[in-house]
């Protein structure tokens, strides 16, 4: 058979070494972006390997977390990417969300439960477990209270 040139990270085939000399120069300028990172002056394969590092650290996060982290970014006023930062992590740490690991601390001498944030009420609170001290609600100063799947008691979130 003809002898094959191929790019070992994109899976192409050339016939002529120049067209596959040409593919490889293009691909080792650093001119290419993580797609997901946003890092930049990268190889296309250095791109190729973030984006799929970034895409496996993605499916480590919670699935409660995406749709309040996505509300922040889009509402953000934040000038600074710094600022984005610190108000992505004060949205996820001082508040409750549906989907939520929490544990319920019981009292002295007793075992901690672990339970699930399955609805929020925003007012007065309605017997169920409410929110640590100092957490905001939605933009209403109303305190935060959660219904959890497992018990009652105090709590307070399980990763924070």
């Amino acid at each position: 058979g003809t002898p094959v040139f191929k790019v070992r990270f994109t899976g192409e085939e050339f016939v002529r070494y120049e067209d596959f000399a040409a593919r490889m120069d293009l691909y080792r300028q650093r001119a290419w972006t993580c797609a997901l990172t946003g890092r930049v002056r990268l190889t296309f394969e250095e791109a190729l390997l973030s984006e799929e590092e970034a895409a496996e650290d993605i499916e480590d996060y919670p699935e409660w977390c995406f749709e309040p982290l996505l509300r922040t970014v889009q509402y953000s006023t934040a000038g600074r990417l710094e600022d984005l930062v610190n108000e992505i992590y004060d949205t996820l740490n001082e508040r409750f969300f549906v989907g939520e690991d929490v544990v319920v601390e019981k009292a002295e001498g007793e075992h901690n439960l672990i339970g699930e944030v399955t609805e929020i009420h925003v007012g007065k609170n309605t017997g169920a477990a409410t929110a640590p001290q100092g957490a905001q609600a939605d933009g209403g100063g109303a305190e935060k209270d959660a219904q959890m799947a497992n018990g009652e008691g105090k709590s307070s979130p399980a990763s924070k």
